[in-house]
């Protein structure tokens, strides 16, 4: 990805809550599991393509999985059990192919996705736009209906060059992405179908204007995990238009701890519009 293209400024609206002693003192963010942490269970997701394989061939595939699950070689395969699978037969032989399709490329997501999990990791932004407004709809969803609070990164400061490769921008479809069918995948498979599935997202998202960061390292069974960041990454910090006096007091006594300088800002609607402004309401500098 040419370099010209990233964005310059990274954002994150979020709560305030305990995370942000994390953020703003530790210099650590969350990383989340998109096949299980997302509230969106079909972001990231995508659909196996079966180029080449029949009606026979699906059947066959989907019976393999059906015998597979039952644990037992063949020879150990009772009466019932043969009963079973030629009810299943049968039952697969009369559906479409179509739905055969749907219900192969269903399993087969499910068991990548839970492979990913094991080493897959990434942090969501949202780029700030060229007129340098916040956007309200986000900071209702993510902001605790403004009640929270936006934090600024420089990007540059805090990706360095050689793993801005490792950040996405996410493209909006209006359908799951594609993978090749295998009957196996190699961890270079693994690690593709990973930085694929991670740029993309329904179109009804678009608003967002997401970038994403995937994070090297491994967290296996956690859904949610920290991440450090450079100190100096972090420029600005801007409370929601209903930010608590309370609140704001907490965050200005946590960034009057942190090493590198931080400015607080307040939310403000630009008279004759919905956007937010920022910059010219510091409360903290």
């Amino acid at each position: 990805m040419a370099e010209k293209k990233l964005p310059k400024k990274l954002l994150i609206y979020s709560s305030i809550d305990k995370y942000c002693v994390d953020v703003i003192l530790k210099n650590r963010f969350v990383v989340t599991d998109p096949t299980k942490g997302f509230n969106d269970p079909l972001d990231c997701y995508f659909e196996f393509e079966f180029a080449g394989l029949n009606k026979e061939r699906l059947v066959e595939q989907l019976m393999g999985i059906f015998i597979s699950k039952k644990g037992k070689i063949l020879s150990d395969l009772t009466r019932n059990d043969h009963d079973e699978i030629n009810y299943e037969n049968n039952k697969l032989n009369s559906l479409s192919e179509d739905i055969l399709k749907k219900e192969l490329s269903d399993y087969s997501t499910k068991i990548v996705r839970e492979s990913l999990s094991n080493f897959l990791r990434i942090r969501c932004f949202s780029a700030l736009n060229e007129k340098k407004t916040l956007n309200n709809v986000i900071f209702s969803h993510y902001g605790d209906s403004h009640k929270g609070l936006c934090y600024i990164f420089d990007q540059k400061k805090l990706i360095p060059i050689q793993d801005r490769k490792s950040l996405t921008e996410v493209k909006y479809c209006f359908k799951p992405a594609s993978v090749e069918f295998k009957d196996q995948y190699s961890q270079e498979d693994l690690d593709q179908i990973g930085r694929d599935m991670i740029g993309i997202k329904h179109h009804d998202w678009g608003y967002e204007n997401e970038w994403r960061l995937k994070a090297e390292a491994e967290f296996p069974n956690k859904i949610y995990e920290t991440m450090g960041f450079p100190p100096n990454a972090l420029e600005g910090i801007v409370l929601g238009i209903k930010a608590t006096k309370k609140d704001k007091e907490r965050i200005i006594k946590l960034v009057e701890k942190r090493t590198a300088k931080v400015k607080v800002f307040q939310a403000s609607r630009i008279f004759g519009s919905f956007e937010l402004e920022y910059e010219n309401n510091p409360i903290f500098e």
